[in-house]
């Protein structure tokens, strides 16, 4: 009898538990430490460049040629429950940033496309929560640039009038303040 009631308990408890790590974590809607993800762009390298780190942002525009263009919402530094990792990588050759949450894609980049890993841009929404918004990705084959935007007027503009194709939502961010 006692055998049958402890089997029981141990089945009741490894049910419980399965259905507790089941339940999705809740979003970490903390803002606290998002930072602006700032947005420059280099008319000579016809290459937009985006960076959390500020003292970055201003060599690029002191000694680079980029132009400050703000910023694309807020994004944070260190990973919380809910973000995902934002790869930046760099081609040398075709002088362009590339920023991506799918791993696969900053590797085949690296390995195929003549990309350089340049680390984590920030950590990011991969869905629409906390109240972020979607952060546009677009291509242009001719400039060989990928461009990110929060606007969705500018994101309609550089598609009908700058040669962009769109490639869909890169990420969610929270919006600036």
């Amino acid at each position: 009898m006692l055998f049958k009631f402890v089997r029981n308990f141990v089945v009741l408890a490894a049910a419980i538990s399965m259905a507790v790590s089941a339940v999705p974590a809740t979003a970490d809607c903390d803002t606290d430490n998002a930072v602006p993800f700032y947005r420059s762009y280099s008319n000579q390298a016809t290459d937009h460049f985006y960076t959390t780190n500020y003292a970055e942002m201003d060599n690029a525009i002191t000694n680079i040629s980029y132009a400050f263009e703000g910023n694309m919402g807020l994004v944070f530094r260190d990973p919380t429950v809910s973000t995902a990792l934002l790869y930046r990588l760099y081609s040398s050759p075709s002088t362009d940033h590339f920023y991506t949450t799918n791993q696969a894609e900053a590797d085949n980049a690296v390995k195929n496309l003549d990309y350089n890993d340049e680390g984590t841009a920030g950590y990011v929404y991969t869905t629409q929560i906390c109240a972020s918004i979607p952060l546009y990705r677009l291509y242009s084959a001719g400039a060989v640039d990928h461009f990110y935007t929060t606007n969705e007027t500018e994101r309609e503009y550089a598609i009908a009038h700058l040669g962009y194709s769109d490639e869909g939502i890169a990420c969610y961010v929270l919006p600036s303040l």
